[in-house]
C-alpha cells in the first residue's frame, strides 16, 4: 500500500518528513538522479513484468525463461547507470 510505501522510503533515509510535507533526502536525490530517464524508472517496466508474470502463470513461459529474461535485463539496466558514471568521472 502507499502507506508502506511512504515508510519503507523515510525507514531508508530516501524522504523524511518535514512538517506536514515529505521531502527528499541527499540519499534519496542521489538514487532519484542516478535512475532518472533511464528503464529501471519507466513505467512500462511494471506492465511489462505483469504481462510476463501471467505469461508464467498461463504457461506461455516457462520460470526459466523469465529468470532469464529478469537477468538480461538486469544485466542491461546496471551496465547503463554504471556507464553513465564512468563517463562522466573520466
Amino acid at each position: 500500500s502507499r502507506t508502506n510505501i511512504i515508510r519503507t522510503l523515510v525507514n531508508r533515509k530516501y524522504i523524511r518528513y518535514s512538517g506536514k510535507y515529505i521531502v527528499p533526502t541527499p540519499k534519496g536525490m542521489f538514487t532519484y538522479e542516478t535512475i532518472r530517464g533511464k528503464k529501471i524508472a519507466d513505467t512500462s517496466l511494471t506492465a511489462d513484468w505483469e504481462k510476463q508474470l501471467a505469461g508464467l502463470e498461463s504457461g506461455m513461459i516457462t520460470g526459466q525463461d523469465f529468470l532469464n529474461r529478469i537477468r538480461t535485463l538486469a544485466k542491461e539496466m546496471t551496465d547503463d547507470i554504471f556507464n553513465t558514471y564512468s563517463t562522466k568521472e573520466e
